[in-house]
Parts: C-alpha cells; sequence; structure tokens
C-alpha cells in the first residue's frame, strides 16, 4: 500500500520574524482599507453633490415649463411721471412699467431747472 503525499491546512506556530512580517502585512492592509474607505466618501459625496446640482437644475427647468416663463435679464430705465410725482422704471423691450417710486426732491426740479441740476452733480 502507497501512500500519496498530500497537503492539508493546519496551524503552524510562527516564529518572532514571520511575526514581524505578519504585522507590517497588517499594518499595510489596514492603510489600504482606510485609504480605500476615504476614496469611497470622497466620490459617495462627489456623487451627492452631482446628484443635488441635477436636482435643482430639474426644479428649476420644471418651473419654466409649467409657468412658460423664465427669469432673464432685461434692459429697463427710469422715466420720471411728473404728473404722480414717481420715477416709473419701463422696460425697454415692451414699454411695459414694471414699477415705480416716489421721486426724490432733486428730481422734482429736474424738468424745471435742468442746467442747475446737472451742475450741481458735476
Amino acid at each position: 500500500m502507497n501512500a500519496q503525499a498530500r497537503t492539508q491546512l493546519l496551524p503552524v506556530k510562527i516564529g518572532p520574524d514571520e511575526q514581524l512580517i505578519r504585522a507590517r502585512e497588517l499594518a499595510e492592509a489596514m492603510n489600504e482599507l482606510e485609504t480605500n474607505e476615504l476614496q469611497r466618501k470622497t466620490a459617495m459625496a462627489g456623487f451627492k453633490e452631482a446628484a443635488e446640482t441635477l436636482k435643482a437644475q430639474a426644479s428649476r427647468l420644471q418651473d419654466i415649463v409649467r409657468n412658460q416663463r423664465e427669469f432673464r435679464q432685461v434692459e429697463v430705465y427710469d422715466r420720471p411721471n411728473y404728473e404722480r410725482m414717481t420715477m416709473d422704471t419701463i422696460r425697454a423691450d415692451t414699454g411695459e412699467c414694471i414699477g415705480s417710486r416716489g421721486l426724490e426732491p432733486a428730481e422734482r426740479n429736474l424738468e424745471l431747472f435742468p442746467r442747475a441740476v446737472e451742475s450741481e452733480q458735476a
């Protein structure tokens, strides 16, 4: 009867040199694990930030589609209304009055004494 040699996984006592080697391997593995965890957290934070940006963009576009309008920079100018004693803000594209305020004392005299007001501002 021939005994055939084979291997089997069994516990083996390690010496101090091997223990030091395994301790270094453990430290490297722990460092790699920590690095991997930090990279994962950074990536997840990036994905979360990107998702929040996309959600905000989608919400803004939903509002535009639903309301059929969006806010844009539009040229405006101020025009005095001496009958009502107001300074009206006018849209240059439509001529619509979008707001008004009371005339300042210096603005009230602008039509009556335009050169006096210009010299005061200079």
